[in-house]
């Protein structure tokens, strides 16, 4: 049709072969996890052969659940194609989705802590020649060593998981409109409402100005702090003395000084972040321009998301049963393709634009959600990267909440003055 919105058969054609594609790509991608999970659980070895399993499954079926139900229910329409109607908005469907996968990791992160600090409290002590495999060293590790810090980067855990879950919906508030209350009376109702009260009650603490000092501390901490299981430090790292602590024992040859090049130059990056977040605040009024710059919004997510894909894919690496070129390979892709893509179609005001936030987005929320389940791991054994990887969140949350605030209250002073004044 010349002049009505009829596509035409070659072009309808390429985008069903597109979308097919797509979805068989995604779909094999998500079966290797659960493959992979169960070989693990199922060869876990003795002892705390429980613990093992539990790991290997949470870490690797979790995932696989939430981008099954994601990509292949929830938002069939991210991929290319939305044949299934839905009677919510895709912001509307976002929400329900992310708070249910944020109290089912909260869950989860909950009973795998407790499991193992179970088996504290009773006295378990394994010598190192009993635990050849990285889930005993990580049990024994955490135990012997600090059990304080377990339960205190538990809860932080559990904290910023709602935290990035209210973010999140805030982000899309401002860029796709309002977001209906949740009414349903069932459990799951109750629980999705719990998720967020919960998750704006700790926002609403985290004012932004006070998060960027928080994060811009906890970097400059990590300068001071162990690097490395058995001594080292950031400053070693900056100076060149020490390797990248999750490329040091999990990558030899090449693929150690690629990892270990990004790591260091990354980490470099987040410090000078750090600074002009101090001067930012230190500031005030001069400092918010500064404050709300939407170049540093970008750059410290974009440091953020690294180091939670790096713990993430680190520890997947520590028992070299996943190929270490492999997982440097995701872990470049995970970093460069995804952003890529956003910031192509961060100036398209289509639906199009949408979808591919949420797709983004959706690729996200299990490495987010992993890494920061791994953080008491990494506050014990690595300390100086836990305060790595929560600097650079901090900083992350601060600056987008910065730029929410600057992009927000010019539209409610105009709206204000537009109302007429009583007399």
């Amino acid at each position: 049709m010349k002049h009505g919105l009829t596509v035409g058969p070659s072009k309808s054609l390429r985008i069903c072969l597109g979308a097919n594609w797509a979805h068989l790509v995604v779909g094999s991608a998500i079966l290797v996890l659960p493959i992979v999970g169960s070989i693990f659980a199922w060869r876990a070895p003795n002892p705390f052969a429980f613990e093992n399993r539990l790991f290997a499954l949470t870490m690797t079926l979790g995932p696989a659940a939430i981008y099954g139900f994601g990509y292949f229910r929830t938002f069939p329409d991210a991929l290319g194609t939305g044949t299934r109607l839905h009677k919510d908005s895709i912001l509307q469907r976002w929400s329900t989705f992310a708070r249910m996968s944020s109290a089912v990791a909260i869950i989860l992160t909950c009973v795998c802590w407790a499991s193992i600090a179970a088996k504290h409290f009773r006295g378990i002590v394994v010598p190192l020649n009993q635990t050849p495999s990285f889930i005993n060293f990580f049990v024994m590790g955490t135990l012997s060593a600090r059990p304080d810090l377990c339960l205190i980067g538990a809860i932080v855990a559990v904290a910023l998981m709602t935290i990035c879950m209210v973010a999140s919906e805030r982000f899309l508030v401002r860029t796709m409109g309002p977001l209906s209350a949740f009414s349903d009376k069932s459990w799951r109702g109750v629980l999705l409402r719990t998720v967020g009260r919960c998750g704006e009650w700790l926002a609403k603490l985290l004012r932004p100005k006070a998060t960027l000092v928080m994060g811009a501390v906890l970097l400059l901490f990590s300068l001071i702090a162990p690097m490395d299981p058995f001594g080292g430090s950031g400053l070693d790292v900056v100076t060149g003395q020490q390797h990248w602590p999750t490329a040091e024992y999990t990558l030899v040859g090449p693929a150690l000084m690629i990892l270990s090049e990004a790591g260091c130059f990354t980490y470099l990056a987040a410090l000078v972040v750090a600074v002009l977040a101090f001067v930012s605040v230190a500031m005030r009024r001069h400092g918010d321009r500064l404050r709300k710059a939407n170049t540093l919004v970008s750059i410290s997510t974009v440091i953020a998301i690294f180091a939670l894909c790096d713990l993430t894919l680190g520890v997947a690496r520590l028992d070299s049963r996943v190929p270490p070129l492999l997982n440097l390979v995701v872990l470049g892709l995970l970093c460069v393709l995804p952003i890529f893509v956003w910031i192509k179609r961060a100036h398209d005001e289509s639906a199009r634009s949408n979808r591919t936030r949420i797709a983004v987005m959706l690729l996200y929320l299990p490495l987010v959600l992993a890494g920061l389940a791994l953080v008491p791991l990494a506050l014990v054994l690595i300390p100086g990267f836990a305060c790595f990887l929560l600097g650079t969140g901090f900083l992350s949350l601060g600056f987008l909440r910065s730029r929410w605030e600057a992009t927000v209250r010019p539209i409610q002073i105009e709206t204000e003055s537009k109302i007429p004044q009583a007399a």
